[in-house]
């Protein structure tokens, strides 16, 4: 009997480890690094991604933070306090909110980025704003951009531009490509053949 009970006491344990934000987060992040499977054969022209297609929890805003981002600054930014930890060295951070409350974020290193601890794989990507000095944050109907691989540095890369500033001189990075024999290089992987 007591053996049971162990065992009930330590599955109840794991599976709250297990937060629903987390599983948001990994659930999100393999949709988008599925999204981004479909830009990566590209030697032309852009693909189109929504946010909200590759989401299956509710949100109503989603902000882009840079490494060292404070938490202050988060709080600024989001409009709200923000109990969390700040962006870690070497990360970038998407964080979606809900009616004044982050529902899900997840830090990601770029390819720029060097981990040696970490096995995570690189998300070799740039989310811009159509203003220069903004912030980077979309309401869930602006979250469509505008995406195209490009190799920079002996890298796979990808731009993503809002649909909104295709009118802009951002529409000029959706002009920059990767030749055609680098295609099969992954997405942070090196694109040594240009």
């Amino acid at each position: 009997m007591k053996k049971h009970l162990f065992w009930l006491i330590v599955g109840n344990l794991c599976c709250c480890c297990s937060t629903p934000a987390t599983r948001q987060n990994q659930e999100f992040e393999a949709a988008f690094r599925r999204s981004l499977s479909h830009v990566a054969t590209q030697t032309h022209d852009y693909e189109v991604i929504r946010f909200d297609s590759l989401t299956s929890f509710p949100w109503d805003s989603v902000y882009y933070f840079t490494e060292h981002e404070q938490s202050r600054s988060i709080s600024i930014m989001i409009g709200f306090a923000w109990e969390g930890p700040s962006v870690p060295d070497g990360r970038k951070r998407l964080m979606f909110v809900w009616k004044q409350q982050v529902v899900s974020f997840f830090d990601f290193r770029t390819n720029g980025s060097s981990d040696p601890a970490s096995d995570e794989a690189a998300l070799p990507i740039h989310l811009w704003s159509c203003k220069p000095a903004a912030r980077a944050s979309w309401s869930r109907t602006e979250a469509l951009f505008a995406v195209n691989r490009y190799c920079q540095e002996g890298t796979v890369e990808f731009e993503f531009v809002p649909l909104q500033c295709l009118g802009t001189p951002l529409r000029e990075l959706l002009e920059l490509h990767c030749p055609a024999a680098t295609v099969a290089a992954e997405p942070g992987e090196s694109a040594t053949k240009y």
